[in-house]
Parts: C-alpha cells; sequence; structure tokens
C-alpha cells in the first residue's frame, strides 16, 4: 500500500491540516498515528475508518474513482446478467462458466489465492491488534 498516497487522499477528505488532526480523526493518539505510519500498517485504520463511515474505499485505498469501476461494470454487467439468465435456466451452466473461465485464465486461480491469502492475514492482523 502506497502510505502517503493513502494520507494525501484521506487528508484531503477530512480537510485535516497535520497528523495531529488526522490521528483525532482516527480516534488515536499522535504517537500510534506516527507509529503505525513508519510501521506501514496506518492503512489498515484508515481502512475501518472509512467502512465505519460509508468511505469509498476503492478511492481512498487506491486512487479509483466509482466511474472509472462503472467503466468496467458495463460490460461485466452484460457477462454478469447473462450468467444470470443462464443459471435461472439450468444452475449447473454458473459451475460450469467458473471451471472453464479459470482453465482459460489460470493467472485469475492465482490472484484469487494472493487475496484470500491477503485476507486471511489481515484478519489475523487485525485480530492480534485488537487482542493487544
Amino acid at each position: 500500500m502506497d502510505t502517503e498516497a493513502i494520507l494525501n487522499r484521506f487528508q484531503a477528505l477530512t480537510g485535516a491540516t497535520n497528523e495531529k488532526q488526522l490521528a483525532d480523526i482516527l480516534g488515536m493518539k499522535a504517537g500510534n498515528f506516527s507509529a503505525r505510519k513508519k510501521k506501514g500498517t496506518l492503512w489498515v485504520v484508515i481502512t475501518e475508518w472509512a467502512v465505519e463511515n460509508k468511505i469509498d474505499t476503492n478511492w481512498l485505498l487506491m486512487g479509483i474513482k466509482k466511474q472509472e469501476i462503472g467503466a468496467v461494470d458495463g460490460y461485466l454487467g452484460e457477462i454478469k446478467e447473462w450468467l444470470d439468465e443462464l443459471s435461472s435456466k439450468d444452475p449447473r451452466k454458473l459451475t460450469w462458466f467458473e471451471i472453464e473461465f479459470e482453465k482459460y485464465f489460470p493467472d485469475f486461480t492465482k490472484w484469487k489465492q494472493k487475496r484470500e491469502q491477503d485476507e486471511s492475514e489481515y484478519y489475523k492482523f487485525g485480530a492480534s491488534q485488537n487482542a493487544a
């Protein structure tokens, strides 16, 4: 994660002018804020804040605006609509599609596995932080 870019977007979103104000918004002490920034774990707290406040995490974490996602959604939306229609007639078709898609795009399978591993590590990290 690009912590500086995330902080810049977070600061722009909140109107905070310094790290103390950002720490206050996140409900943490300035020292904890600085320590997390140095360790590269501040994005976890910012993500939790964004989710609680219904902020677009795609934009906050990666700088991707909804309209940029929407451009892809048009085509993917059509595929989803087609798959929904297909599977409503024969539910086995969805399983067929998943198998064939992953055969044709093995990188997708690797990406899914990495994402699941990253999510697992995130939740382990979050659980260990909450226990401390």
